[in-house]
Parts: structure tokens; sequence; C-alpha cells
């Protein structure tokens, strides 16, 4: 998984508002570009720690999944898990 510095992460930010504009769901070519640019696409688990919607740019502080560690990225439409919405994003790891 790439890293990004955390003074990087306003630049970062107009980079995938850029690659996001005007839409409100992420397409096939949208996580093309974004595996393009360094994120990866991940299963940031169930709880609330994890919760994200598609489009939406943010840290996660994650203490309770396989993911430890502060992550910064754009979440995607999340998926059922026995029940439970699942919560994923193209992420990368905040290095301070």
């Amino acid at each position: 998984m790439n890293k990004i510095k955390r003074s990087k992460i306003k630049e970062e930010t107009k980079l995938i508002s850029a690659i996001l504009k005007n839409c409100n769901r992420i397409s096939p070519k949208m996580k093309e570009k974004l595996n393009e640019i360094g994120y990866s696409h991940e299963l940031l688990g169930t709880g609330a720690q994890s919760k994200s919607s598609s489009g939406v740019i943010k840290e996660w502080n994650l203490k309770n999944t396989y993911l430890k560690g502060n992550y910064f990225g754009v979440g995607i439409a999340s998926r059922s898990q026995k029940g439970y919405p699942l919560y994923q994003a193209f992420i990368k790891e905040i290095k301070d």
C-alpha cells in the first residue's frame, strides 16, 4: 500500500476532486484512475469508524480492523455483509 505525507493531503484532495468531478458514484474508469495514482481498494470494515459514502474524501483512523492506523482516501459504495454495511474505499496510509 502506498503512503502519503500529512502535508500533501490538501494537494491529493484537489487531485481526487478533479477525478470525481460531477459524479455521485465511482465508475470503473474512475477506479482505474485512482489505481494509477497509487490508491488501493480496501475493505474498511462494518463499524462506525469505517463509515464512508461514495465519493466522500476523508481520513480514517482505524483501530479494530485488519487495517490499523491513519488512512486517507475516497469512499465507494458499501456492500452488505450478513445484513451489515461493509464499507470500502480507495486509500493511502498517512505517514507523519
